[in-house]
């Protein structure tokens, strides 16, 4: 069973009260889509459910108050931006307004984490771990926080966030429209806000009602484990015997075994005597108990890691061996739950294996990474390649397949996953890798930057050689720079070209379709595909922010309002607006100098 991380709504801290609520239980992580819920006021102290291992104890809590207005601001932001970001708007809106409707319910002053079970992963005390969080949580916040003030979706890049909360991701985007998040509505424990059974005590035994007060299982149980939110099925224990009970009290499965766990998949292990099977939730045996060690890998459902006659291997549901009960040591899973790995006997290497279970080579585990990238000439398959960064038992950085072929070695780093590309580096220079087909912009480069225009009209449209079979691909307009000269190189899946060769001084994104470009003299206005909108006439171009233009040109003591229709003398009173604007925002749109240009232009009778 996955380490889970949980959120309550409590009302006092390190103080269990009978008001308490559950809001989330999740494997392994906060999840991304609810950290701006834990913005304000944050400490660490006692946790309130998981004590038992005192002092190791430690959680966070957060001002709920606040929080709930945050995430609101945090939806209604991308919901403003919900042609770029989302790919089912009534889902999206039905997911939003649901989750609004739970956290308005939620009556108690504090958010409160409980990762109690995560940080047990880790041999670092609780205590340091809680604080860790409680920095990177902080630091996720600061980033969606300037994405929001600046009205800037492009600022929520993978690479931006900490603590791996976009681990195989691509790019924002790609997290909130995953299915299985359902707009991070599929987070909330819904079971604590419309649940309608009760586990309760009486004469140190458990039984269940429900919420009328009506007794669905007499409470003859010595223990009775919480219903799994899928199946609905909770574990309950008597004499010494462990079975399964469904939430409308109905007995699933007989408390005749050993021990039993949580489901995982549509299966759950169960020990009968000492050996380990699996049933499904309906009760009925899919595995009979025969392994000396069973337990369940990712993806869930699907492979679990057995022990048989002093050796482990790996099965699958019906029983297949996928491999082979060759080893002294159970197979585990990546802390990224990218590759398996088994530990050696005697060396500081793990023997490291695929999700096909394909044997990539003896590498020190925390040195290899998943990263999932897209294929570039089939397109819609997601891929996950591998890399294994130079360690002792590496002799260098090195890109691996899932098939174990080596992909790319000897590079330097990657800097940044743009969906179906690697930002690359080398000895300072920088690259573009696309898989399968390698290197697109070979190490030549002292910069590659992805100006991610946003456009007016199909891609299509405006790179007329794209093929039709990638029009509705991501794509990446380059700017490059090498030897102090500006280019302009663009990529869509297996397609790539340069629209203007690595010759000019400089090169700006302006918006929409239209770039800045320098000529080591002036200044022109250029369409994104390489065409030539104005000449090279002004010495400044500052990029318009207004809807009714592309940018204001200064020429001389003139300023001219640039348009796609054409180029006329710039309006004095909405330049004047914009002047105090910028002076407002402490010069953030343009120079102080170039603000007194413009204001000699306004003042000028």
């Amino acid at each position: 069973m996955s380490h889970r991380a949980y959120l309550y709504n409590i009302s006092s801290p390190a103080v269990v009260q009978d008001t308490d609520v559950m809001v989330m239980e999740w494997g392994y992580e906060v999840p991304l889509l609810l950290q701006p819920l834990l913005i304000d006021e944050g400490f660490v102290a006692g946790n309130i459910y998981n004590t038992h291992t005192d002092p190791e104890n430690f959680g966070l809590y957060y001002n709920a108050e606040k929080g709930i207005q945050n995430i609101k601001r945090f939806y209604n932001f991308i919901e403003n931006h919900q042609s770029a970001l989302i790919d089912d708007i009534e889902n999206f809106t039905i997911a939003k307004e649901k989750m609004f409707r739970y956290l308005d319910n939620l009556s108690q002053p504090y958010i409160h984490v409980d990762a109690w079970d995560v940080f047990n992963m880790s041999d670092e005390s609780h205590q340091q771990q809680a604080n860790d969080l409680l920095t990177v949580i902080a630091y996720n916040n600061n980033v969606i926080t300037r994405a929001i003030d600046a009205d800037d979706i492009s600022l929520l890049t993978p690479a931006a966030f900490a603590g791996g909360v976009m681990l195989g991701f691509s790019d924002f985007r790609s997290l909130l429209n995953y299915p299985g998040y359902d707009y991070g509505f599929r987070y909330i424990y819904e079971q604590a806000d419309t649940g309608d059974t009760d586990i309760f005590e009486e004469n140190g035994l458990w039984g269940l009602k429900d919420k009328k007060g009506e007794i669905l299982a007499e409470a003859i149980y010595d223990e009775f484990y919480g219903f799994d939110e899928e199946e609905e099925l909770a574990v309950v224990a008597k004499d010494g015997k462990y079975g399964y009970i469904h939430k409308s009290g109905k007995m699933v499965v007989q408390p005749v075994y050993n021990d039993a766990y949580g489901f995982d998949g549509g299966y759950a292990v169960v020990n009968l005597e000492g050996k380990y099977g699996l049933i499904q939730s309906n009760g009925n045996i899919k595995l009979p108990p025969r392994y000396d060690d069973l337990s369940s890998l990712t993806p869930l459902g699907s492979y679990w890691s057995a022990g048989l006659n002093g050796k482990y291997g790996v099965i699958n549901a019906d029983d297949k061996v996928m491999l082979p009960f060759d080893y002294n040591h159970e197979i585990k899973v990546s802390d990224d739950e990218t590759f398996y790995t088994i530990e050696e006997e005697g060396a500081g290497s793990h023997l490291i294996f695929s999700g096909q279970f394909v044997f990539l080579g003896r590498f020190d585990p925390a040195f290899v990474k998943g990263r999932a990238i897209y294929h570039a000439e089939n397109f819609n398959e997601e891929v996950v390649i591998f890399e294994v960064l130079k360690h002792p038992y590496q002799a260098h950085n090195v890109l691996l397949s899932s098939s174990g072929e080596i992909l790319l070695a000897d590079y330097t780093d990657i800097i940044e996953t743009w969906g179906h590309a690697f930002l690359m580096s080398k000895n300072d220079k920088q690259g573009l890798f696309k898989y399968p087909l390698g290197l697109v912009l070979d190490f030549d480069f002292d910069l590659i930057e992805d100006l991610r225009p946003i456009t007016d009209e199909p891609i299509t449209a405006i790179i007329k050689e794209l093929p039709e079979r990638l029009e509705h691909l991501s794509f990446n307009f380059c700017k490059v720079i090498t030897n102090n000269q500006d280019g302009l190189f663009f990529t869509c899946g297996d397609f790539s070209k340069w629209i203007l060769a690595p010759e000019y001084a400089a090169i700006e994104f302006l918006k929409s379709q239209y770039i800045a470009v320098h000529d080591d003299v002036n200044w022109a206005v250029f369409n994104i595909d390489g065409s030539q909108h104005t000449g090279f006439e002004f010495e400044e171009l500052i990029n318009l922010i207004s809807y009714t233009g592309i940018a204001y040109g200064i020429k001389g003591a003139h300023v001219f309002t640039i348009m796609k229709e054409g180029i006329m003398p710039a309006d004095k009173m909405h330049l004047q607006d914009y002047v105090e604007a910028n002076e407002e925002y402490g010069y953030y749109y343009f120079t102080e100098d170039v603000q007194k240009k413009f204001q000699a232009y306004i003042d000028e009778e």
